[in-house]
């Protein structure tokens, strides 16, 4: 909980979901950045560092995924990770380490990451700005509110 309040707060985020695919925390700041929080357990890493030597990953990445010092992201269609023996690099990602209570636990933040849609993320500061707008409509119709240059010119 502590890493979630963390990037929460470094990160000046006002949204946050949580997603299955691809895995992980998406979090929004107001202008509409994207970020995932990417945590796995230790198994699961084990499992993605069994996986990497399959299929002969080079051996740097093989090392960072057996130490947890990088995690996979491995968003959509991207996770058929047949023959990706090349690719393991332009998935992975520094991670950080934190015990739980229950299990041992590797997590990075991703910024702008790969498989958002971020043309239907409408950010917190559209949202205030149109609402500001629609008020202002409603509180005086006539004026004109012009949006995004905080103009408001009187109606003749």
């Amino acid at each position: 909980a502590q890493v979630i309040q963390n990037c929460l707060h470094d990160f000046h985020i006002v949204e946050y979901y949580l997603m299955d695919d691809p895995e992980g925390l998406l979090m929004v700041d107001a202008a509409g950045k994207t970020y995932m929080l990417l945590v796995l357990t230790e198994n699961m890493l084990c499992s993605y560092a069994e996986i990497a030597f399959d299929e002969n990953a080079p051996v740097e990445e093989l090392s960072q995924l057996r130490k947890g010092s990088s995690i996979p992201y491995l968003p959509g269609k991207m996770k058929k990770l047949s023959n990706r023996q090349d690719d393991w690099s332009s998935c992975l990602y520094e991670a950080e380490f934190f015990s739980g209570s229950l299990d041992k636990y590797y997590y990075a933040v991703l910024e702008q990451p790969l498989g958002i849609n971020r043309r239907n993320i409408f950010s917190h500061n559209q949202f205030l700005e149109e609402s500001r707008s629609e008020d202002i409509m409603k509180l005086h119709p006539e004026l004109i509110y012009h949006s995004g240059h905080d103009l408001v010119v009187p109606i003749s």
